[in-house]
């Protein structure tokens, strides 16, 4: 905006020269080892303007993008693991005859074990 004022009143050469050293600070350009050109002209401020415009666009597009990769990656890894068996996983109620079956088995008086859940697996 300073820069655009002091091309409207026509600035010095010096405030102009002021204004663009502030510009470049805060846009940082690559101009190697020469010296940064002065924006001296309503023409060039526009490309300026555009330019910003573009990497305005260009940074939005980017946060998408990245709103978008970290939606995916919120996906539990057990969940990945399980989609990648590409099984159909069922829990059985107790009233069901193969929960029955199961109970039978482990409730033999030598096992120590108790059935707490019964899944079945189809793939």
């Amino acid at each position: 905006e300073e820069l655009q004022s002091a091309l409207q009143r026509g600035a010095s050469r010096k405030e102009l020269t002021d204004c663009c050293s502030d510009f470049y600070t805060i846009i940082p350009h690559s101009f190697g080892f020469s010296k940064p050109p002065i924006i001296d002209t309503a023409d060039k401020l526009q490309e300026k303007f555009d330019m910003l415009n573009v990497l305005s666009d260009i940074a939005m597009a980017q946060g998408m993008t990245a709103a978008a990769d970290t939606s995916v990656q919120q996906v539990h890894p057990a969940e990945l693991k399980y989609q990648q068996l590409e099984a159909d996983l069922e829990l059985l109620p107790p009233s069901d005859p193969e929960y029955k079956v199961l109970q039978k088995y482990v409730s033999v008086p030598a096992n120590r074990c108790r059935l707490e859940t019964v899944w079945r697996v189809r793939r």
